[in-house]
């Protein structure tokens, strides 16, 4: 996970002085529920448990978000979620049902945000990078200090989120706004690449369905 301390300095969540002061809260994995606005895909949730089962536990605390008095919205560590619910349920080691998180006060763009931002991580596919590019082009707009970002200023920010270059920005967003709803599917499944979906995106829609 990146260090949420860099992540969230100047965008108007709350952040502690130095980023090892974090206070971390053991909740019941029960209590954690993954976000609607998660998108990404959950692999290999058999090697993240082996991983865990290895080390002894979470190394990297969950970050969440309270819903109500004991209920608490997932928004980075999806895959860690799963994996204790493996270990828990699957292989009856109870000793991992108890998850480190920090709770991070947070409205719904700032929700989303961390949940994208937090994820920098982890393998993503074409389709997955492009969903990130799309909503945070929704989503910084909404962030304190950054209402007027439009245009090439909001799609550097973006890339610089995203530790991509501009170039690919503009290549995500292309394929968003212009690729058939076959192509897409094909794209989200796996079954065509970033460069093959920009290439079909610039053809007519008939003949992207024919390809």
């Amino acid at each position: 996970m990146a260090d949420i301390s860099s992540i969230l300095k100047n965008k108007g969540l709350k952040q502690p002085k130095e980023k090892n002061h974090y206070e971390v809260t053991m909740i019941h994995y029960t209590q954690i529920h993954p976000s609607k606005m998660q998108f990404y895909s959950q692999n290999d949730i058999g090697e993240q448990a082996d991983a865990i089962e290895l080390a002894g536990g979470i190394m990297q605390p969950l970050v969440v978000r309270q819903q109500d008095a004991d209920q608490y919205e997932l928004l980075a560590g999806h895959r860690r979620l799963e994996a204790v619910k493996l270990l828990v349920e699957n292989r009856k080691l109870n000793q991992y049902s108890m998850v480190p998180c920090h709770i991070e006060k947070a409205n719904d763009w700032q929700a989303e945000y961390l949940l994208i931002t937090t994820n920098g991580y982890r393998e993503k596919s074409g389709y997955e990078k492009m969903l990130e590019v799309q909503r945070l082009a929704e989503i910084i707009p909404h962030l304190s200090g950054n209402e007027a970002l439009k245009g090439r200023a909001l799609r550097g920010r973006i890339a610089k989120e995203l530790k991509t270059g501009e170039t690919s920005v503009q290549i995500f967003n292309y394929i968003y706004n212009h690729l058939c709803p076959e192509g897409m599917e094909a794209f989200r499944v796996g079954e065509i690449k970033t460069t093959v979906a920009y290439e079909l995106a610039h053809l007519q829609e008939a003949d992207q369905k024919v390809l």
